[in-house]
């Protein structure tokens, strides 16, 4: 846990929205809302019956985030 009260293991994409510094909010809202969207898409494609689904937009909606966080 961080002196401000954040704790960067937490798996709570809410909580760690909030701690971010240095990042606009909307475009950490803009990474999370992608992220959010590409595992929405994922996860539509098993319950499709779809036994390879494409995770490269999972992969690259997390290094936007990343990104994002980092600057």
């Amino acid at each position: 846990m961080l002196a401000t009260g954040c704790d960067p293991d937490a798996d709570d994409v809410d909580h760690s929205r909030g701690c971010v510094s240095g990042a606009s909010g909307s475009e950490v809202d803009k990474a999370v809302r992608q992220l959010d969207q590409a595992i929405e898409d994922y996860n539509k494609a098993v319950l499709n019956g779809d036994s390879d689904p494409d995770s490269s937009a999972i992969d690259a909606a997390t290094a936007r985030l990343k990104d994002v966080c980092a600057s």
